[in-house]
């Protein structure tokens, strides 16, 4: 585990983060953590800790498909309560997990709702939704983690652009996933237009100061596969986009990764 690199106090909080993710994955999920979860999981609480000298910036996550990437997002949502945003590039897929979360999360630690908003093609269901959805409390119990695909945010007759700007402006955004990263990068120029055309709608509006590197709310990207030049391009992506990864976890990357022609210097990468 990571903590014994750092001080007596980040280790507390790290140790307290894994404790409480244990937790709540065990009584939500009703399942038990692997270690690199918890350490995923952990690291991100800690970025929204005050003085915890883990600030929130961009993390990249690579693990295979069914390798338990999902359950980082969704406990971490959970933890911290409010609005998680999760943006997928296939609209299967989104509907996928957001069935997949009503299925298996017991609400024995509050409320959880999981809302594939793309599904929802009426404009007044779409109107309805929202106002439902701001008028949730702040300090209530409930967890509600929103699907969406980039094409949605950026469809200007939607009214899911306005909503992140109100979630983003009243603090009531705790987390930001985009699931399956590699596809915007790797299969053709609609993804990456489309993911591109999410910097000045979204990631921006996170963006500490102009910073490339350090966010108001932890980013979680999320990818399946990294060889030796997917790592290239995935990395070269986050520059494209105005963002700078601060930490990489994966169980494996490439003995090569540090001469795939890009500069790795102040991005961490740790191996589970």
């Amino acid at each position: 585990m990571f903590g014994c690199q750092f001080g007596p106090r980040r280790r507390g909080y790290i140790r307290r983060c894994i404790e409480m993710c244990t937790y709540f994955q065990e009584e939500v999920f009703g399942t038990t953590p692997y270690p690199w979860q918890q350490e995923v999981i952990a690291h991100l609480c800690c970025m929204v800790i005050p003085n915890s000298g883990i600030p929130p910036a961009p993390v990249l996550l690579v693990r295979p498909t069914g390798g338990g990437k999902s359950a980082v997002r969704d406990v971490f949502s959970i933890m911290n309560g409010g609005f998680s945003l999760t943006i997928t590039p296939l609209l299967s897929l989104g509907a996928d997990q957001e069935a997949k979360i009503t299925l298996k999360a017991k609400h024995t630690a509050g409320k959880v709702l999981s809302v594939h908003l793309d599904e929802i093609r009426s404009m007044n269901d779409q109107k309805d939704l929202v106002m439902e959805l701001k008028r949730l409390p702040p300090d209530g119990h409930t967890t509600v983690l929103l699907f969406l695909s980039p094409q949605a945010i950026l469809n200007k007759k939607f009214p899911w652009s306005d909503f992140l700007d109100w979630l983003i402006i009243n603090k009531r955004l705790s987390l930001v996933c985009v699931d399956e990263v590699h596809l915007f990068v790797h299969f053709g120029l609609t993804f990456r237009d489309e993911f591109k055309g999410l910097t000045p709608v979204l990631f921006d509006k996170l963006k500490v100061g102009g910073s490339a590197a350090l966010t108001t709310i932890p980013l979680l990207f999320m990818t399946g596969t990294c060889s030796t030049t997917r790592l290239f391009h995935h990395l070269r992506s986050f520059l494209v986009y105005g963002l700078i990864p601060s930490t990489m976890y994966s169980g494996h990357w490439p003995k090569q990764c540090n001469t795939v022609g890009f500069s790795l210097k102040g991005l961490t990468l740790r191996r589970y």
